[in-house]
Protein backbone atom coordinates (compact mmCIF):
# COMPACT_ATOMS: atom_id res chain seq x y z
CA UNK A 1 0.00 0.00 0.00
CA UNK A 2 1.06 3.03 -1.05
CA UNK A 3 2.30 5.96 0.94
CA UNK A 4 0.44 9.39 0.35
CA UNK A 5 1.21 12.76 1.49
CA UNK A 6 -1.16 15.63 2.70
CA UNK A 7 -0.07 19.60 2.65
CA UNK A 8 -3.74 19.92 4.21
CA UNK A 9 -3.08 21.17 8.32
CA UNK A 10 -7.10 20.36 8.69
CA UNK A 11 -5.90 16.37 8.45
CA UNK A 12 -3.35 16.50 10.57
CA UNK A 13 -4.01 14.39 14.07
CA UNK A 14 -3.28 17.07 16.29
CA UNK A 15 -3.43 15.52 19.78
CA UNK A 16 -1.48 12.67 18.66
CA UNK A 17 0.92 14.97 16.81
CA UNK A 18 1.86 16.64 19.27
CA UNK A 19 2.10 14.14 22.29
CA UNK A 20 4.67 12.39 20.13
CA UNK A 21 6.52 15.86 19.37
CA UNK A 22 6.59 16.13 23.62
CA UNK A 23 7.85 12.97 23.64
CA UNK A 24 11.08 13.96 21.19
CA UNK A 25 13.90 15.94 22.62
CA UNK A 26 13.54 19.12 20.51
CA UNK A 27 10.02 19.22 21.79
CA UNK A 28 10.44 18.41 25.60
CA UNK A 29 9.81 22.00 26.62
CA UNK A 30 7.20 22.84 24.86
CA UNK A 31 3.25 22.53 25.25
CA UNK A 32 0.94 21.25 22.93
CA UNK A 33 -0.58 24.80 22.71
CA UNK A 34 2.46 26.22 21.33
CA UNK A 35 3.32 22.93 19.27
CA UNK A 36 -0.22 23.49 17.62
CA UNK A 37 0.17 26.95 16.93
CA UNK A 38 3.70 26.23 15.34
CA UNK A 39 2.30 24.76 12.44
CA UNK A 40 0.31 27.88 11.65
CA UNK A 41 3.06 29.56 10.64
CA UNK A 42 5.24 26.66 8.51
CA UNK A 43 4.65 24.55 5.46
CA UNK A 44 3.83 21.07 6.50
CA UNK A 45 3.09 18.12 4.98
CA UNK A 46 1.89 14.80 6.38
CA UNK A 47 2.45 10.96 5.22
CA UNK A 48 -0.26 8.42 5.62
CA UNK A 49 -1.56 5.26 4.49
CA UNK A 50 -4.91 3.79 4.59
CA UNK A 51 -6.06 6.95 6.27
CA UNK A 52 -3.73 6.99 8.95
CA UNK A 53 -0.87 9.01 10.20
CA UNK A 54 2.46 8.37 9.93
CA UNK A 55 4.88 10.59 10.26
CA UNK A 56 4.98 14.81 9.75
CA UNK A 57 7.16 17.77 8.68
CA UNK A 58 7.55 20.93 8.52
CA UNK A 59 9.97 23.64 7.84
CA UNK A 60 9.93 27.24 8.80
CA UNK A 61 10.45 29.93 5.47
CA UNK A 62 10.74 32.76 3.51
CA UNK A 63 9.82 30.68 0.75
CA UNK A 64 12.38 32.29 -1.69
CA UNK A 65 15.92 31.99 0.16
CA UNK A 66 15.67 29.49 3.02
CA UNK A 67 13.95 26.80 5.01
CA UNK A 68 14.45 25.65 8.45
CA UNK A 69 13.15 22.32 9.15
CA UNK A 70 11.79 22.76 12.32
CA UNK A 71 10.18 19.22 12.99
CA UNK A 72 10.72 15.87 11.30
CA UNK A 73 8.85 12.88 12.95
CA UNK A 74 7.97 9.56 11.75
CA UNK A 75 5.83 7.48 14.46
CA UNK A 76 7.67 4.67 15.97
CA UNK A 77 5.79 1.87 14.77
CA UNK A 78 6.25 3.17 11.08
CA UNK A 79 9.60 3.33 11.25
CA UNK A 80 11.78 1.54 8.86
CA UNK A 81 9.34 1.22 6.42
CA UNK A 82 10.45 4.03 3.79
CA UNK A 83 8.32 6.43 5.42
CA UNK A 84 10.63 9.06 6.05
CA UNK A 85 12.16 8.70 2.72
CA UNK A 86 9.11 9.90 1.22
CA UNK A 87 8.35 12.64 3.87
CA UNK A 88 11.30 14.07 3.20
CA UNK A 89 11.52 14.25 -0.58
CA UNK A 90 7.66 15.56 0.18
CA UNK A 91 9.03 18.34 2.30
CA UNK A 92 11.48 19.60 -0.30
CA UNK A 93 9.11 19.11 -3.10
CA UNK A 94 6.27 21.09 -0.88
CA UNK A 95 4.53 23.31 -3.48
CA UNK A 96 5.49 26.64 -1.39
CA UNK A 97 8.88 25.46 -0.73
CA UNK A 98 10.01 24.20 -4.68
CA UNK A 99 12.50 27.36 -5.62
CA UNK A 100 13.95 27.58 -1.68
CA UNK A 101 17.39 27.25 -2.26
CA UNK A 102 19.10 27.34 1.02
CA UNK A 103 17.69 24.54 3.67
CA UNK A 104 18.97 24.01 7.32
CA UNK A 105 18.33 21.53 10.41
CA UNK A 106 19.62 20.54 13.45
CA UNK A 107 19.74 17.22 14.70
CA UNK A 108 21.63 15.25 17.50
CA UNK A 109 21.74 11.92 16.00
CA UNK A 110 20.24 11.31 12.20
CA UNK A 111 22.77 12.96 10.28
CA UNK A 112 23.02 9.75 8.04
CA UNK A 113 19.32 10.01 7.05
CA UNK A 114 19.87 13.43 5.76
CA UNK A 115 22.72 13.11 4.30
CA UNK A 116 21.55 11.26 0.82
CA UNK A 117 19.28 14.11 0.05
CA UNK A 118 22.21 16.28 -0.17
CA UNK A 119 22.40 18.04 3.39
CA UNK A 120 25.59 18.47 4.59
CA UNK A 121 27.30 18.48 8.17
CA UNK A 122 28.19 22.01 9.35
CA UNK A 123 31.77 22.15 11.65
CA UNK A 124 29.63 22.31 14.70
CA UNK A 125 28.02 18.64 14.02
CA UNK A 126 24.75 19.61 14.95
CA UNK A 127 23.44 21.73 11.91
CA UNK A 128 23.22 20.40 8.48
CA UNK A 129 22.83 22.36 5.21
CA UNK A 130 21.56 21.86 1.36
CA UNK A 131 22.19 24.30 -1.42
CA UNK A 132 20.32 23.58 -4.35
CA UNK A 133 19.80 25.37 -7.78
Amino acid sequence: MSIDLIYDLTRVEAEKLSSSIQNEYWGKNLTKEQIRASFQFSSCVTAVRAGQQLGFARAVSDRVTCSHIKDFLVFPEYRGQGVGQRLMRGLLDHPDLQDVGAWYLGTKDAHDFYRPFGFKNSPDGIYMYLRRG
